[in-house]
This record gives structure tokens, C-alpha cells and sequence, in this order.
């Protein structure tokens, strides 16, 4: 699919112009995020969607009788739009067994 933006060889190409040819047609308008997991990660403190219309992250926490996380989600809440109601976007999802184990881990891109 090419879209008639010129480029610096001519049309863009939607699948083979590279990301920076993109922002500066202003085609592709979503910030950068490089995460160093070298350095650990913690996504307590991740606020990599500021680009989003409220680009604070939400974690829901649910925790067993014992005191053991039980279910933990992160989202973000992205608001109405003239073609689509509010709704919460998922990041990740983990879920625990009763001795706090997390048996599954899911993220969403």
C-alpha cells in the first residue's frame, strides 16, 4: 500500500519507509519508548503511553485471604471518541496462585 506523501524517493510506502519518514509526514505519531532491562524493570513506574490522549497507567490489585497477590492488572483508560465509547486498554495481567506464585504473566502490545 503506498500513500501519495512525497518522501525522499518519491511515495512513502506504509510497510518499507522507515519510522522517522513517517513522523515527518505525520503518519506515525506515537513517541518512542526504549525500556533498559539490563537495569531491571519495574512497571510500577512505567509511564510510557504519555503520548496516549491520558497517558497514566492504572494497576488493579486483588489479593488471596492469606495476604498473597491473587490478580494484578494494568491498564490505561482511553477516553471516548466520535467513533468509539470509553474502554480501558490492557497492558498486562498476571495472575497468582493462594502461595503468591504467579502462574501467568501476560502482556499486551
Amino acid at each position: 500500500e503506498q500513500l501519495a506523501v512525497p518522501g525522499a524517493n518519491g511515495l512513502l510506502d506504509l510497510h518499507k519507509s522507515s519510522r522517522e519518514e513517517l513522523q515527518l509526514a505525520r503518519i506515525y505519531t506515537r513517541h518512542r519508548t526504549d525500556v533498559m532491562l539490563s537495569q531491571g524493570y519495574n512497571s510500577e513506574e512505567d509511564d510510557s503511553d504519555g503520548d496516549e490522549a491520558d497517558g497514566r497507567l492504572y494497576t488493579e490489585r486483588q489479593y488471596h485471604d492469606n495476604g498473597n497477590p491473587k490478580y494484578f492488572r494494568t491498564f490505561i483508560r482511553l477516553p471516548a471518541t466520535h467513533t468509539q465509547r470509553s474502554c480501558e486498554r490492557v497492558i498486562e495481567e498476571k495472575h497468582f496462585d493462594v502461595g503468591g506464585v504467579c502462574r501467568l504473566d501476560v502482556h499486551f502490545a
